[in-house]
């Protein structure tokens, strides 16, 4: 029961822009909530719970009540405080479950992700708004998380565990996972989310020690062909596609599907294919230019400015920041006349930590970080491969350095979902063992 709870709120918040404002964080803390006091019923908490995402989850909240505290706004740490409990609670429930309730909630993890990545298809191939959402001159897949770097993050994240469960289980049911995860990743545009993808990849391929990941190749492939029939749709001002984008769609599942050597031979006569049709030839080469043009760059002036500011911010309140909730990010530009911009959020997690609760908030998440990915490889080592354990640690690494870039901590699904996934390869431990310790 308990799983089974975890999973509804898991998909409450997949519908609900990730549980982003306050009333959907409300509803999603108090599922997770009950599903904890449940699971402590069956399971009662012992030291063992107490592991390094529990305490650095502990630890961050507490001082983002004390930031607040000094900064009079006591209320503005409850979101921040609500996720972490969440992702702790998500992680404790998990852990009590047992092997074939773990399995269910990997399972359902990764099926809840599909769906967001299909919506962010959906939302492209369609411009169906808010699942896609233009933006400087692209419609980008946004899903129902409705922001397209946190789906991006979500689902890029989630593709590594598909793409473990593809070296370790190879099921085709898994493959199709990996390839609709993939197509939504690629489908958000999002730069940060691509570039750690790539470095999630790595990883996951040097934990495997390329052992059979040559297998990888089918669902990749696929996707790819996926997306370049998605490309004519890409561009603000072009009609939707939607029928090249669902031909692609269809192809690239196959090639998915299909033993390694098949499926590079397909994947290239998909190439020749389009090659063919001048106008489909046309189409996708303006999109892809200005794809390349807009998203195949190092930076944005925008978060160049919002840098600064935030620099400035943790400057003139280095210790305890301006105050969960209180960030004001302020630059003026010359447009033949002053014009002041104003956003609160910066596309950096760490930045944005450090703004709210100053460099001992931004040292305990980092520090924090670094004890979960180290207690994450310990953990991998002990459970069971078909739990995706390489996938799990490449996706924590991707989320790492996806955050330095993008803002993903403060949309509670993303932390959550991994948070889940960490607790299904947490090894519960006996009554005898734990009184031991």
């Amino acid at each position: 029961m308990p799983a089974t709870l975890l999973l509804i709120a898991l998909t409450y918040a997949a519908i609900a822009h990730g549980a982003f404002h306050a009333g959907e964080l409300l509803l999603l803390t108090m599922l997770i909530g009950i599903a904890l006091a449940l699971a402590f019923v069956a399971h009662p908490p012992r030291r063992s719970d107490l592991g390094a995402p529990t305490l650095a989850a502990a630890a961050l909240a507490a001082w983002y009540v004390v930031a607040a505290a000094i900064d009079g706004h006591v209320a503005g740490a409850g979101p921040a405080v609500a996720v972490l409990f969440a992702a702790a609670a998500g992680i404790a429930v998990a852990r009590r479950a047992a092997d074939d309730e773990r399995e269910m909630l990997l399972v359902g993890v990764l099926v809840i992700g599909g769906v967001v990545a299909a919506t962010g298809w959906f939302g492209v191939a369609f411009h169906h708004q808010p699942w896609a959402i233009p933006d400087n001159g692209l419609w980008r897949a946004a899903s129902t998380i409705t922001y397209a770097n946190a789906t991006g993050g979500l689902v890029g994240a989630l593709a590594l565990v598909a793409l473990d469960r593809v070296l370790v289980a190879q099921r085709r049911a898994h493959a199709v996972l990996a390839f609709v995860l993939v197509v939504g990743l690629a489908a958000t545009t999002s730069r940060g989310a691509l570039v750690a993808f790539a470095i999630g990849l790595v990883v996951l391929g040097v934990i495997r020690r390329r052992a059979g990941v040559h297998q990888l190749l089918p669902p990749l492939l696929g996707a790819s062909v996926a997306f370049a029939a998605l490309l004519p749709s890409l561009p603000d001002g072009n009609a939707a596609h939607p029928v090249v984008a669902i031909l692609g769609l269809v192809v690239g599942a196959a090639v998915a599907l299909a033993p390694t050597r098949l499926a590079l031979g397909l994947a290239a006569a998909c190439v020749l294919v389009g090659l063919v049709p001048a106008g489909f030839r046309h189409d996708a080469r303006a999109a892809w230019n200005r794809v390349s043009t807009e998203r195949v760059t190092a930076g944005s002036d925008d978060r160049g400015h919002e840098r600064r500011a935030g620099l400035q911010l943790v400057r003139d309140h280095p210790l305890t920041g301006v105050g969960p909730g209180q960030v004001t990010l302020r630059w003026r530009l010359f447009l033949f006349v002053p014009v002041e911009f104003t956003v609160h959020y910066a596309h950096d997690e760490y930045l944005q930590v450090a703004t709210e609760s100053g460099v001992i908030g931004l040292a305990i998440a980092v520090v924090g970080i670094g004890f979960v990915l180290e207690e994450t490889r310990r953990r991998a080592q002990a459970a069971p491969r078909s739990f995706a354990t390489a996938g799990i640690a490449a996706a924590l690494v991707m989320l790492a350095a996806h955050s330095a870039t993008d803002f993903l901590w403060h949309v509670p699904i993303v932390p959550v979902a991994v948070s889940v996934l960490l607790g299904v390869i947490t090894l519960r431990e006996s009554p005898r063992s734990d009184a031991m310790a």
